[in-house]
Parts: structure tokens; sequence; C-alpha cells
């Protein structure tokens, strides 16, 4: 074999290693890329930020079922709603910041039922049973839970409390109103906003049965489909304006007292009643107790283990 034979070879030789090395470099980038993408997607899709929220312009709709209490509705101004229902990750944060008794007890009220919530108590705080539950809804809180986690988001985020020691609602002048339209901070959604927003808000164009869906299985969490527990939050497809879980996984809070307000332009409801407004369902509600134009209501002081909640706030010009 002469000399250049050899050259040939090793010629040969050097150009399968080397295009060996840059096919191995072009793979570990790919597969670094890949994994950040991965990351990226998880964190998204998998562990929402629950203080996201999605804006809801003004707009006038009719409200209500016909036959029961059905009637057109104003609301002048824009608002945010959260994206998400408030998970077990984020009010985990209050629980343990705001010094919580382990009873589940501050300023004097219940916030939460020990019995037939997610947490426990444990070393000075409160800590999840099951980890794996970080991002499914918050359940067995009071209505006085869902309005003190408003308040302390409000706080960490430096806007002004939405609510007072009574749950009354304050300007952001900590004036006590009755003008939703001047109530800065985090707070309920009243019950016009929740079922104009459930309806598409200012994006509704199809009339639909669930919020985003004529399939129930498309957008929600309820006994069907549940095996009797919730889910993590933003599982189901979103309605029109991408706000999850609108119907089912766990019934949701309103701001609002039972009592029929006959107000047409941007209702609050009465300032005191017996029972506080809950929305949209629950995981152990069947199919025709699944609703967007009507609710079911629940005492102030009480918890169940299928109530939750989302913050909304309004947009002050």
């Amino acid at each position: 074999m002469d000399d250049s034979t050899i050259s040939a070879i090793i010629r040969a030789k050097y150009e399968v290693k080397n295009k060996q090395r840059k096919f191995f470099i072009l793979y570990t980038i790919i597969a670094i890329l890949g994994i950040i993408v991965v990351v990226l997607l998880y964190n998204h899709l998998f562990k929402p930020d629950v203080t996201e929220e999605v804006l809801v312009k003004s707009g006038t709709f009719f409200m209500g079922s016909d036959g029961y209490n059905a009637h057109i509705v104003e609301l002048t101004y824009d608002y945010y709603i959260g994206k998400y229902e408030v998970t077990n990750f984020q009010y985990q944060k209050f629980l343990n910041d705001s010094r919580v008794s382990l009873k589940g007890d501050l300023n004097s009220h219940m916030v939460i039922d020990i019995s037939c919530c997610d947490f426990t108590f444990s070393k000075g705080q409160f800590v999840l049973k099951d980890k794996k539950k970080e991002y499914h809804p918050m359940l067995g809180v009071t209505w006085w839970g869902a309005m003190e986690y408003c308040n302390w988001l409000s706080e960490k985020e430096g806007l002004a409390k939405a609510y007072n020691e009574e749950g009354l609602l304050l300007d952001k002048f900590g004036n006590r109103t009755e003008d939703i339209t001047q109530v800065e901070g985090f707070r309920l959604p009243t019950e016009a906003e929740w079922e104009y927003a459930a309806r598409g808000g200012h994006k509704n164009y199809v009339d639909y049965q669930y919020a985003g869906s004529n399939d129930l299985d498309e957008v929600c969490w309820y006994y069907d489909n549940s095996n009797l527990h919730t889910h993590r939050v933003g599982g189901k497809k979103p309605n029109e304006l991408g706000i999850h879980d609108l119907n089912g996984n766990v019934s949701e809070l309103c701001h609002n007292w039972d009592h029929y307000n006959n107000t047409r332009t941007n209702p609050v409801g009465p300032e005191w009643g017996l029972l506080k407004v809950t929305r949209g369902g629950s995981f152990g509600f069947g199919r025709e107790f699944i609703f967007i134009r009507s609710g079911l209501f629940f005492p102030q002081e009480a918890a169940d283990d299928s109530i939750g909640f989302r913050h909304a706030r309004t947009i002050i010009p």
C-alpha cells in the first residue's frame, strides 16, 4: 500500500470522526434546547401563576335564566378576573404568612375547615397532605377565608384593601363604598362579573350552554369524569376569554349575598344577607346541576370540600 493510499484512508477516518463529532455537538445542542422547552412548557402549563389575570371589558348582557330573575345587566367598567381558581400553592403562602391559627381561624373568623381541606398543621405551619395537589384548587375555605386572602394579596401587590373587617367594600382611600368601580384591591367577583366572564364577556359571540363549550367534558371536571376529586387547574379547555374551570372542579364563592337585587347597572347586591352565592358547580355535581346562568348559596361562616374561589379586581382609570 503506497503512501497516497494510506493518507487517503487517514483522511477518510478523520472526516468520519469529524462528522461524528459535529453530529454529537448538534445532537447535544438540540437535546439541551429540548429540555429548556420542556421545562418552560412545564412551568407554564403545569405550574400556573394563580395571580395571573384575564381582562374583561365592560359590556351589557342578559343575566340569569329564562323565567328566573332573568334581566339585562350593564357593567360600565373593565375588570380583571383570575385565569385560574386559587390553588393550594398560593393559599398555603397566605395561611403561613398571615399566621392563621392551627384551628384555621383568623381575625375571629374561621378561614378554612381543617377537616375538609388539603392542609394539615405541622411544626408550626400549614403543609399539604399530598404534595401532588399543590396546583389543585383550594377547597374547604369559608367566605371569610376567601376575603382575607384577597386582602392579603392586595397588600402583597401594593393595592388598597377591598374589604374592611366586616366584609364590606372599601374604595382606594379606605372608605366604605357600594360603588364597585372605586374598589382598587383584589376581591371576590360579583355574581354579575362571574356570569359575564363565564359567558365570554366582550368576546361572547356564541351563546354556549357551558363556559366556553356546549360539550361539558371539554371544559369541566364533574361527577362523570372527575373520580370525585379535584384536578390540577387549567387542565380543561378555557372559555373565549382564556379562563379555565369556570364550570366544575370547585364551586366558586362570589362577593354577593343570595338576596335578589334589582340593580341593572354594576350590581353588587345588598350589604347583608343570610347566604353567600356560589357559582359554576364542582367535581361532585351531576351534569344536570352544572350551569353558568344560576348558582347556589352557602353560609358565610361555613366551608365545604367542594367550594373554592377565584379573585377579581376593578380597573380604575
